[in-house]
């Protein structure tokens, strides 16, 4: 009876060797699925698992025991060296079990560093960013400023030229009035009246001349004004399409880096990287409708220039021009005296007649 009770409780031993190592390979398969689909920051249900695996290898640990125990007064030496296989190839799995526990949270943690890295680059992209929309920001305002200068001088020169042309204007009527003073009191002396027209004539002359000298000078001005602004805005705005490129340069060698870091990461867990934010360089698509472009605004500004330039050759050639006029020789055409360079009417067309 002592030989069949102990045979019965091998027999009981062996069945719950069987079952546990059932239940170990059954948790081993839930311990690869929890280290595959479970999130990086949850590791409870990896922790119940290795709870119950050291529960597992205590109950093993007592039935080898209590094997051993019984083993001794037994004379089935072959049956008893079976359970005791049986119970050290269950340690054996337990034991390979905690070593790819232990491999996986170290791929999980590493895992977690690159993904934690990857991050503080993403963070340093984006303020990197952020500074260079500021002083593209900075920039704008600065071109903002600069053309209300341009415009004010603009309207400044306006301002002047107006007031000069009204001014001539003014001086011409009035010696067309004298003239017509002088003319009105009798023609007693002819060579007394020419001398006279040939005084009020010259003062006209003198009188427009100093318009035009005028009329050029700010032209002049306003050239230079106008080419150190073209020179200015190209610099500058080459400056800043410098800084862009680099910016984008930059952006895509770190997007580079953190696309190989996130390949390199999906190798070993492909679930890990969801949550991850995708970077962007945020300068796909330029911001052109919202204000001019480099090249209109420089094309523009050469126009101005262009202008200018016109303008303050033209009184140039009508000088030019009167230099090269005949001499009269009727000294009743127009008033002049022979050998007199006189304005004509083709002369005076910027101001037209008096009271038009």
């Amino acid at each position: 009876s002592t030989r069949e009770d102990l045979l019965s409780k091998l027999k009981l031993a062996k069945q719950a060797l069987l079952w546990e190592r059932a239940v170990t390979q059954r948790l081993r398969s839930q311990l690869d699925m929890a280290e595959a689909w479970s999130p990086p920051d949850s590791e409870e249900e990896v922790l119940t698992l290795k709870a119950q695996m050291a529960s597992l290898l205590e109950e093993n640990r007592k039935l080898k025991e209590e094997a051993e125990a019984s083993s001794s007064d037994s004379s089935d030496g072959e049956e008893t060296e079976a359970l005791q296989a049986e119970v050290r190839d269950a340690q054996a799995e337990l034991e390979v079990a905690q070593e790819k526990l232990k491999a996986g949270q170290e791929q999980q943690r590493a895992a977690d560093e690159q993904v934690a890295a990857a991050k503080a680059e993403a963070d340093a992209l984006r303020k990197a960013m952020d500074t260079l929309e500021t002083e593209k920001a900075a920039a704008a305002e600065a071109a903002q400023e600069e053309a209300k200068v341009i415009r004010g001088a603009v309207e400044e020169l306006k301002k002047k030229l107006q007031e000069l042309l009204k001014d001539g204007e003014e001086r011409w009527t009035d010696k067309c009035e004298d003239c017509t003073a002088a003319c009105a009191e009798g023609f007693t002396d002819r060579r007394s009246k020419a001398g006279s027209m040939s005084w009020t004539v010259a003062q006209a002359q003198n009188a427009r001349l100093k318009l035009h000298r005028s009329w050029t000078q700010y032209i002049d001005e306003s050239v230079k004004l106008w080419r150190t602004f073209a020179t200015d805005f190209a610099n500058k705005d080459a400056e800043m399409a410098k800084k862009v490129t680099e910016a984008k340069e930059a952006v895509q060698e770190a997007k580079k880096k953190y696309d190989t870091a996130k390949e390199d990461n999906d190798r070993q867990d492909a679930a890990n990287i969801e949550d991850v934010e995708e970077i962007s360089d945020g300068m796909e698509d330029e911001p052109t409708d919202k204000m001019a472009t480099a090249e209109e605004i420089q094309a523009n500004i050469n126009t101005m220039l262009d202008n200018l330039e016109v303008l303050r050759a033209r009184p140039a050639q009508e000088q030019s021009e009167h230099a090269n006029k005949k001499q009269r020789t009727d000294p009743g055409d127009d008033g002049e005296l022979p050998g007199q360079h006189g304005f004509g009417a083709s002369a005076l067309k910027p101001f037209g007649a008096p009271g038009k």
